[in-house]
């Protein structure tokens, strides 16, 4: 005799502390908030799944919000991904924030606080898994983190799946709910496969980009007019696309140029005589348009002024 996949509550409701009092009975406690001007309503389904249980729900604008004690509470691990449906929304957890779309989805790391803000009439599919690997699951939501994705191949796949299991009258046979929850796992996980050796793919192209950056700006260090553009141009790259790649790496490219001038005078400098004559070649020769802004920026960057660390370069020891 099929199983099926048996409702744990569906429910339409426009109270909102019998809702909160299901969902934490029957899926995972939350505090609910909702904003004062919006009168609650809410309608949701939420299925058991093996070790796993869906809920496909339907709200008013509201706040929903792990606390500690909920987390204390909770019995081994659990994640939660998240499909949003319809509206958007905002997403926390430590000091992590993201906005959510329509047509995204996340996971996260379901014991520890969470908070999770979704506008009017938002809808959402949801799967809380607790299974024996929930605490691999848990680390990956750690390592790559709960940025929104988009919903696309197999992560469209698995959502589908899910909605349309929930709806299925006929009923589902234990073997084929395990079979279900694995493939909507599997499927979710090669997205995130997919995602990684994008990621690598796109780091190896950012590194030889960044070194070709490089290499432009080295043979280039004499011009004081070099700048951004100047690079963007030599890449073959918009300015608003250098940007980005420098910003990827924690840089910006004016100050990389500027890092570039003052490292390679730094080591000019301590091969250089003594003579002030010496460290007003050396700034122009790297750019700098006059000797008081080189002195500046090379204190600043140094720590001493560019005769002082010229002169004791060039002290014997």
């Amino acid at each position: 005799m099929n199983a099926g996949l048996s409702p744990i509550f569906r429910m339409q409701e426009t109270r909102h502390d019998h809702w909160q009092d299901a969902v934490a009975s029957q899926f995972i406690p939350l505090d609910f908030e909702v904003a004062r001007s919006t009168p609650f309503h809410g309608r949701g389904l939420c299925v058991r799944l093996q070790q796993a249980r869906v809920a496909e729900v339907r709200m008013c604008e509201h706040r929903v919000r792990r606390n500690r004690h909920h987390a204390a509470t909770t019995d081994g691990p659990a994640v939660k991904l998240l499909w949003l449906i319809n509206g958007d929304g905002l997403f926390q957890q430590g000091s992590v924030e993201h906005s959510l779309r329509a047509d995204q989805w996340t996971f996260y790391d379901a014991v520890r606080p969470y908070t999770l803000r979704l506008s009017e009439d938002a809808r959402f599919l949801s799967l809380l898994y607790t299974g024996e690997d929930a605490e691999r699951w848990m680390r990956q939501a750690r390592d790559l983190g709960s940025a929104p994705r988009p919903v696309e191949g197999p992560t469209r796949i698995a959502q589908l799946t899910l909605r349309s299991a929930m709806r299925e009258k006929g009923g589902l046979d234990a073997l084929t709910q395990a079979a279900l929850l694995d493939s909507v796992l599997n499927l979710t996980e090669s997205a995130l496969r997919q995602e990684q050796a994008s990621r690598r793919d796109a780091d190896r192209r950012d590194g030889l980009r960044l070194a070709e950056a490089r290499r432009f700006v080295l043979q280039h260090l004499g011009d004081p007019t070099l700048g951004p553009e100047d690079i963007a141009l030599a890449l073959h790259m918009s300015r608003r696309s250098l940007y980005n790649l420098f910003a990827a790496a924690g840089m910006r490219p004016r100050a990389f140029i500027q890092q570039l001038r003052l490292e390679r005078a730094c080591e000019t400098l301590s091969a250089a005589g003594t003579s002030s004559g010496n460290i007003t070649r050396i700034a122009l020769e790297h750019g700098f348009a006059d000797v008081s802004h080189f002195s500046r920026s090379f204190r600043e960057r140094f720590g001493v002024s560019p005769s002082a660390y010229q002169t004791a370069a060039s002290t014997p020891r």
